[in-house]
């Protein structure tokens, strides 16, 4: 066990090994009975070899302590783990705001916190300390623990950091972070200068054309930092210049959605330009016989000009003979509409258009 109770005091093994002395003065307490286990309050002694480690054992063995048990579960860590625990302890211990921090805490029922923080303004925050071995159950049943009481929990991972760019790739621990935790994002401690902070971006870039798929295929940022940039603000973990760095990387990723929309407006907006188009010189797709009590000289020179301007003559057999079929009263107006005519000139020039369409025109 890391931590004991002498005189209402908390003392921590890690600390008693540092020096001779004080190591002297916790043997002496421990056979004195002075030394309580932290879990169970019964009286425990100091161990330390050159091979195990610094920690407090039970004087008489117990199998009703879950501080023991505790104990047991953290020798499953890695070596790793145990000395970034330290180092994260000891980090945090010198910030300001902290009023008071301690490892091993019980705040909540069957679970130990590793690292336990009060600020000066009453607020307190729990830091978790784990690494891939947590199992999904562990890491759902802890966060129940806290959301039940309603404390505020942040999550470090002891891991080598990679790349993560997409929130799927990431295993169990790290992915459950980025989608639970109040600012989707979780931090994971490689070594004293090498840090990372990775945060989900759950915003939607689904585009017209994107078949309900996401525009962008990455979806996690990193950064990297060192531990002398970790603290606390508003009583949660602070990354100094993460913030920015995101802020950046979240504009690049808006305008670059955002022009892709525009891309897709124009390539519509063109495309509805081009059937426009081929719709009004296209007439095989577009032309209708007007009804005959609306037919007008307009319709007339409008058909006519559809059946100019397509060169396929197979089309223009098409519209003629829809004219044809349509009835004579269709030739017979628009030769009135032709001998109206005054301008000689446009009169000609209609006369020769309807002949190259395949009618008869006027002599």
């Amino acid at each position: 066990m890391e931590r004991c109770v002498k005189d209402d005091d908390n003392i921590y093994a890690s600390e008693v090994k540092m020096n001779y002395e004080e190591e002297t003065i916790i043997r002496e307490a421990g056979r004195l009975n002075k030394l309580l286990c932290y879990g169970c309050g019964t009286p425990v002694i100091f161990r330390r070899g050159e091979k195990r480690g610094a920690h407090f054992a039970h004087k008489k063995k117990t199998s009703e302590c879950d501080y023991d048990e505790y104990s047991k579960f953290c020798k499953k860590r890695s070596s790793i783990w145990k000395e970034y625990k330290e180092i994260l302890y000891k980090h945090f211990s010198n910030l300001e705001h902290v009023v008071n921090i301690n490892k091993d805490e019980k705040v909540i029922n069957n679970h130990w916190t590793p690292i336990y923080v009060e600020f000066k303004n009453s607020e307190s925050l729990a830091i978790e300390i784990v690494d891939k071995t947590i199992s999904s159950k562990e890491t759902n049943d802890i966060n129940d623990l806290y959301a039940n009481l309603d404390l505020n929990v942040d999550w470090i991972v002891v891991d080598n950091i990679s790349t993560i760019k997409y929130e799927r790739n990431a295993y169990y621990i790290k992915r459950n972070r980025l989608n639970n935790s109040i600012n989707n994002s979780v931090i994971v401690f490689e070594s004293n200068n090498s840090l990372a902070i990775y945060k989900l971006d759950i915003k939607e870039y689904k585009t017209a054309s994107s078949s309900n798929k996401q525009f962008f295929s990455e979806d996690t940022f990193c950064y990297k930092f060192e531990l002398k940039d970790l603290s606390f603000i508003d009583g949660l973990l602070h990354v100094k210049g993460f913030e920015e760095e995101y802020r950046a990387w979240m504009q690049s990723r808006d305008n670059e959605f955002k022009l892709e929309e525009q891309r897709i407006k124009n390539k519509k907006r063109n495309y509805k330009n081009i059937q426009y188009e081929y719709k009004e010189t296209d007439p095989i797709h577009d032309f209708k016989i007007p009804d005959k009590k609306i037919w007008g000289k307009e319709d007339f020179l409008k058909c006519i000009q559809h059946i100019v301007k397509n060169n396929d003559d197979s089309i223009k057999r098409t519209v003629i003979n829809k004219l044809i079929n349509s009835g004579m009263w269709v030739y017979n107006n628009y030769l009135d509409l032709l001998e109206d005519m005054t301008d000689l000139e446009e009169k000609n020039t209609w006369n020769e258009i309807i002949k190259g369409a395949g009618f008869t025109g006027i002599d």
